[in-house]
């Protein structure tokens, strides 16, 4: 047995005493039948607990175990011990077993969690009765939450952080809209699935909300035998349509009009999850926009899909972690197996799904099945990228397509870059470049130059065996190749002008002697008498004994000896100005300057 299962256990030990030191406590003193209080939830346990009144100082401690209880999250502890997929924290057992010890439960003449500490100091370990194992459920709010997510079988890993901010802006937060925003299979939808089973929960979130409505877009669903789409019939098309009949089961009301349930269920607190709302978004973002303007003003939405979207705080849900995920691939096999992994294939699969939950489950499941872990992973992750980008992608226009392609080609491409290789105005690729900032597509970012696209690394595995468009490609491919010989032309001619110096060369010396390879340029003529004007021929001289007396200064820079070369061929000394010239290359064998004007 592992240790966090034995973690687990102590604490269903320890809080089935502390519930039954409480119940008898308080059993004497509450005028319900048997039938009443044997129906009373754990956090209404702990509700009559503090209500009931006997004597001031009793009364005060009560309720000062009451509000520790809330601080630690008792009735969170409990619903987590008892439930077999729920996922449990060594720290539950801590918390617990503080709150067991504390000596004000003698002070009441409850005895039971002290006890029940001394047992398991002891050893003497053992589950509690069936019955209150499965007497979980906590009094919920109205929801039609779906009962098989796929997290069920193993509990969702690591994504408290996720769960609890999320949780926080629904209860207080500014924007009424959240979307959790990220790739296929990475979990949007189990983890909104589970705040909402948080918040449904009365005495675990102290929500405020009324109703719970649940409603998925989803067309596809990716298995083991690969994507799977949703039958007609069993795709909903009017969001309005589908979600007024939602909403007319949970509340038990005949059908009736948008306006009509909307005045109806005005002042109740709803929360409406749309799942997998990209297609909708992509297809008709007018029945999307009409949708949320209907709603009352304190409703909440909270949204999954694979784009951002407008006027909702945009939450992003990334990989796993590295811990997480082998954590979600330990659990994960020994639930489809019954086997548990030795520590180098649990390495080897924890790696082969960069972190996304779905493709972790696709790899287990065929390597399950008797398939190599590289077989597993080649043929998972092919059918990831699909299910993850692929509708995404067929419903690009042509522009999109387009800029698309030319930032495949480029690897990472400027705007300029984009609209030379596409020929599309610079406002049509402003507003391509918006939309597809949106999506998991491409991902801006910052270099020395500026703002420039990248393709998502999953994705340019995608497009590079499956081309958006094969005559897009071939031509961005030629014009980029033609572009970049331009490119390297003009740094090759600038590199091997006369005017350019190197960049180890003092600024100094590029200061103060920069005119003499510009006179060079405009006055030496190899085959041609030279004709200068006496006052450059001065210049000259006056440069070249600079030159001179700079000597011990700047002799070890190749730029010195190549202007010398230039001073002493204005000055008709060619031998000298081979000389300085092979100098020059010497120093610098790989400098284009220095081979030009030695040749």
């Amino acid at each position: 047995m592992s240790d966090i299962e034995i973690y687990r256990i102590r604490t269903r030990m320890l809080v089935y005493a502390i519930e039954t030191g409480i119940i008898s406590y308080i059993r004497p003193l509450v005028e319900m039948s048997d039938g009443e209080f044997e129906g009373l939830m754990f956090g209404e346990i702990l509700q009559q607990f503090s209500k009931i009144k006997t004597q001031k100082h009793e009364d005060d401690i009560r309720q000062q175990l009451k509000n520790m209880s809330d601080v630690i999250e008792l009735a969170s502890i409990r619903n987590a011990c008892s439930h077999t997929v729920r996922e449990f924290h060594i720290y539950y057992w801590y918390r617990a077993a503080a709150f067991a010890i504390d000596p004000r439960f003698r002070l009441l003449g409850i005895k039971e969690p002290s006890e029940s500490i001394a047992c398991v100091e002891s050893g003497q370990i053992s589950d509690p009765p069936e019955e209150w194992l499965e007497k979980i459920k906590i009094p919920e709010i109205a929801n039609n939450l779906p009962d098989d997510e796929q997290f069920e079988r193993t509990g969702l890993i690591g994504r408290n952080k996720e769960i609890d901010s999320v949780i926080n802006d629904i209860k207080g937060g500014r924007n009424n809209t959240i979307a959790l925003v990220g790739p296929g299979g990475v979990g949007k939808t189990s983890l909104a699935v589970e705040i909402a089973r948080k918040l449904k929960d009365k005495y675990l979130n102290r929500s405020n909300l009324d109703a719970i409505v649940y409603l998925t877009l989803k067309k596809e669903y990716l298995t083991v035998d690969g994507i799977k789409r949703k039958t007609q019939e069993e795709i909903f098309n009017n969001i309005e349509q589908y979600f007024l009949g939602e909403l007319s089961e949970l509340y038990q009301i005949p059908d009736v009009s948008f306006e009509t349930m909307k005045d109806f269920l005005e002042k109740d607190n709803l929360l409406i999850i749309l799942d997998n709302l990209e297609d909708l978004i992509v297809e008709d973002i007018q029945a999307y926009e009409g949708f949320i303007e209907k709603l009352p003003a304190t409703w909440k939405v909270l949204i999954t899909s694979r784009i951002s979207i407008d006027g909702a705080k945009n939450v992003p849900i990334s990989a796993l972690s590295d811990g997480a995920i082998r954590e979600l691939a330990r659990k994960y096999y020994a639930v489809v197996s019954g086997k548990e992994f030795d520590d180098a294939t649990l390495e080897k699969i924890s790696n082969s799904c960069s972190g996304n939950p779905l493709a972790l489950k696709l790899v287990i499941d065929r390597f399950n099945l008797g398939h190599s872990i590289e077989d597993s992973k080649s043929i998972a992750l092919n059918e990831i990228l699909n299910f993850s980008f692929g509708s995404l992608i067929n419903t690009l226009g042509i522009e999109q397509k387009k800029v698309l392609e030319s930032i495949f080609i480029a690897d990472s491409a400027s705007k300029h870059l984009i609209s030379e290789l596409t020929k599309l105005s610079s406002d049509n690729i402003a507003e391509v470049i918006s939309r597809l900032q949106k999506t998991s597509l491409i991902e801006r970012q910052q270099n020395e130059f500026g703002e420039v696209y990248k393709i998502s690394s999953a994705v340019r595995d995608l497009l590079a065996s499956s081309p958006l468009s094969y005559e897009l490609r071939t031509e961005y491919a030629t014009l980029y190749s033609q572009l970049r010989l331009k490119e390297s032309a003009k740094k090759i001619e600038d590199r091997i002008s006369i005017n350019y110096f190197e960049p180890k060369t003092p600024q100094e010396f590029e200061n103060k002697f920069q005119q003499v390879s510009r006179i060079w340029s405009k006055h030496f003529k190899s085959t041609k008498r030279m004709e200068m004007p006496e006052s450059v021929r001065r210049q000259i001289s006056n440069f070249d004994v600079m030159l001179t007396n700079s000597e011990t200064e700047f002799k070890k820079y190749s730029d010195y000896h190549r202007t010398r070369a230039y001073s002493r061929s204005l000055l008709h000394d060619i031998t000298g100005a081979l000389d300085y010239a092979k100098k020059a290359y010497d120093l610098a064998p790989d400098s284009l300057p220095a081979a030009y004007t030695l040749a």
